[in-house]
């Protein structure tokens, strides 16, 4: 069968629906003549859950087919149909979808549009599905399966997979359905999708309940309904709240499974299934039953009506014909409650559910046992409907009670229903009540065997689970363990380009000290060299000798200065210089120290050096030498850049909230432009300004005041100057 959709496109429209359906609409603007971007398109849509836009689509690929007639858009259009079909389904005008998927099936068959197949399949397997045919239903599941496994599509391959399973349930093998859901929670898809999750532990919760788990069938559904409460707008909220109702009423916990319905009655229209409303009120009303509120019952059973409910399922039709059947009994009304029972009977006979049958079976029989007079009434029907219905009923049993249980028991048993020794006790005992002694006890006798069976059944069902849940632990260990190695090779692979960062960005910097040594060292070492040479010239006057030495003097200070800041830098770097010494600093003290120290620097360039104490002694907590050395390096930054007859000005400025204070130098200077401002704390960083009286700038003063006022827990700091220049500051904590 001929694939029209190539296997990588599948595979990217698996991965990302939305994203595709996206590129599919940029290509249809650029290409709006190719067949593949119209079905691409649509199939993108229809994963992502936007129905009305695939049929949109769908309408306008057919619009632009009209015009071609070769083969191509042929096959294309076969899909289109089928797509259209699921688009129609899932906004539930579900027969008219139907037809058109069973009109379009033949076609693609013979044609050989895999996709079209699959699409089809799926269609009418769920339409049977909801109308009872389970039996076709899972056939057409079953051929959906293959094909999309033929195709490669892993989504689809799971939601005919977990619908299928909805058949196996309704066939009562129970434990299949617990293997095959447990096998899909470990499928790649089922992991990553949160529906799909969600769906597969419904089913899981669902079938516990039928093997009588009832408590594990209650963490399976409330799994169900926390991951469909994580996906916006997600109708499984709906049924996750209906099953949790459903499993606390079984256990009794009558307030809880109200709590649930009435979250369920909340949700706006959008988020609930057809039919699920209906479902809704029928259980609200059993739980009123179960609670011992018959006359409430009646009343919330009266009010709801499914057959003017479209979308009502089977299976809802049938809870509520039990549902009736009981309320008729608890009112005395023996004859109607037989004849609805005996609807419901039909109804389950119909939809292949065996063990509603078997239920409402076993509720006409307690009628007839409760009222024997009304036997009568209704023997013409129950007699009827058993030779219709059930062919296995034991014709020796000459009462219609009898044989109604007897009935149900042998269908029970059949069924491996866990009912099977109940149904053989009442059994006994209305044969006991016609006075049939020797076969009652015949049939305690088969009681105590189907005791005994459905204890072997349930060991058996127990050791299935503990090996299927062992086999689970052993998957998801192992693949906890991947996720584990993922993880730490990823961190590793981190790791590695952080380093790799690291050694680049140290590598940048060495490259840059060496760029330094090579300019700001060697340029100062020849101007030295060439003084020397002049000194030694025989020529040079002895007067100018002093003036040469002095700039000898200056340059060398220079070069150890450089030396010095590039000494400092790498024990901050590596970590050699030990930790600060913190302790009480007058700031004061501080000002006074770093103004003498750069008053000849400030001499040479005729620039005035203000210093302004504060008016109350402020003092903080800090290192006396790491903080020196911060300030003489915003000094000397100030003085060389600042032109001469500007002033430079040093002061303290309190924090507001007085936790601590500020040691600012504010120049009249160029001040930074706004480029230079992210990189004024790089190291060997050169910024636009430059010095105004010629001095060497290496660019690591500032790094160096970064981090020795980081080490001390301040920070260093800047803003521009009102008026032109610069101001930088050293803020401490307070003392």
């Amino acid at each position: 069968m001929r694939r029209l959709i190539p296997e990588t496109r599948l595979q990217s429209l698996n991965a990302d629906p939305s994203g595709v359906a996206e590129a599919m609409a940029h290509a249809l603007e650029v290409e709006t003549g190719a067949p593949l971007n119209w079905s691409c398109r649509a199939w993108a849509q229809l994963l992502a859950g936007d129905n009305r836009a695939a049929l949109n689509s769908l309408e306008r690929a057919e619009a632009c087919r009209a015009g071609h007639g070769d083969a191509g858009w042929a096959e294309h259009g076969l899909l289109w149909r089928a797509l259209r079909a699921s688009a129609m389904f899932a906004l539930a005008e579900r027969k008219a979808a139907a037809d058109l998927a069973e009109a379009t099936l033949g076609e693609a068959v013979a044609q050989g549009p895999a996709e079209a197949v699959g699409r089809c399949e799926l269609v009418l397997g769920n339409f049977k599905k909801i109308h009872g045919n389970s039996k076709e239903a899972e056939q057409h599941f079953a051929a959906a399966k293959r094909i999309f496994e033929d195709l490669g599509d892993g989504r689809q391959w799971v939601l005919a997979e977990l619908n299928a399973l909805i058949c196996v349930f309704n066939r009562g093998d129970y434990m299949e359905v617990v293997k095959r859901a447990m096998a899909l929670t470990q499928h790649p898809e089922v992991r990553r999708n949160p529906h799909l999750r969600a769906v597969a532990e419904g089913h899981l919760g669902n079938a516990h309940a039928r093997l009588g788990a009832h408590e594990e069938s209650l963490k399976h559904r409330h799994e169900s309904l926390r991951l469909s409460q994580t996906i916006p707008g997600s109708p499984g909220v709906a049924v996750g709240c209906l099953n949790m109702a459903h499993t606390h009423n079984v256990l009794g916990n009558h307030a809880q499974a109200r709590a649930f319905l009435g979250k369920l009655f909340r949700l706006p229209p959008d988020r609930l299934e057809p039919g699920i409303l209906t479902a809704g009120r029928v259980l609200e009303a059993t739980v009123a039953l179960s609670s011992g509120d018959a006359a409430g019952a009646r009343a919330l059973a009266d009010a709801v009506d499914p057959g003017a409910d479209p979308h009502c399922r089977v299976q809802t039709r049938v809870d509520h014909a039990a549902l009736r059947t009981r309320l008729f009994a608890a009112e005395h009304r023996p004859g109607e409650a037989v004849a609805v029972g005996l609807e419901g009977c039909r109804l389950a006979v119909d939809s292949g559910n065996e063990q509603k049958l078997i239920e409402l079976l076993e509720c006409v029989g307690d009628v007839m046992c409760e009222f024997p007079a009304a036997v009568p009434e209704a023997a013409e029907k129950v007699r009827t409907a058993l030779d219709e219905w059930i062919e296995d009923a034991a014709d020796e049993v000459a009462g219609l009670t009898t044989r109604v249980y007897a009935a149900a028991a042998g269908r029970a048993a059949q069924a491996n229903d866990r009912t099977a020794a109940r149904l053989r006790r009442k059994l006994a005992q209305a044969l006991a009540a016609e006075g049939r002694h020797a076969e009652a006890c015949a049939e305690f006798e088969r009681s105590l065997e189907e005791t005994e069976a459905e204890t072997r059944r349930s060991d058996a069902r127990s050791r299935a689970l503990l090996e299927l849940r062992f086999e689970a632990g052993l998957s998801r260990i192992e693949n906890e363990h991947m996720v584990r190695e993922n993880e730490a090779l990823q961190r590793e692979v981190e790791r590695r380009r952080e380093t790799e960062a690291e050694l680049r960005r140290i590598d940048g910097e060495k490259n840059a000290l060496l760029r330094v040594v090579a300019h700001d060292l060697r340029s100062p070492a020849a101007a030295i060299r060439s003084i020397v040479d002049i000194l030694e010239d025989p020529e040079t006057e002895p007067s100018s000798r002093a003036e040469w030495l002095g700039e000898i003097r200056r340059t060398s200070e220079g070069m150890m200065d450089l030396v010095a800041n590039l000494l400092d830098l790498e024990r901050l770097r590596s970590g050699d210089s030990g930790g600060p010494v913190l302790e009480t600093v007058d700031l004061a003290g501080i000002l006074g120290d770093v103004a003498r120290a750069g008053t000849p620097h400030a001499m040479r360039k005729e620039i005035t050096l203000e210093t302004v104490p504060p008016a109350v002694a402020v003092s903080v907590l800090a290192d006396a030498k790491g903080l020196r050395q911060c300030a003489r390096n915003l000094v000397s930054n100030a003085l060389k850049f600042s032109p001469p007859g500007s002033r430079v000005r040093l002061c303290v400025e309190p924090a507001d909230d007085g936790a601590g204070a500020a040691l600012l130098v504010e120049d009249e200077g160029p001040g930074v432009a706004p480029g230079d401002v992210p990189k004024l704390f790089i190291p060997f960083t050169c910024l636009s300004a430059q010095p105004t009286a010629g001095e060497s700038t290496s660019g690591i003063g500032l790094s160096i005041v970064k981090r020795l006022m980081e080490r001390m827990g301040g920070e260093v700091f800047h803003r521009h100057r009102e008026g032109g220049g610069a101001v930088f500051g050293l803020r401490l904590p307070k003392a």
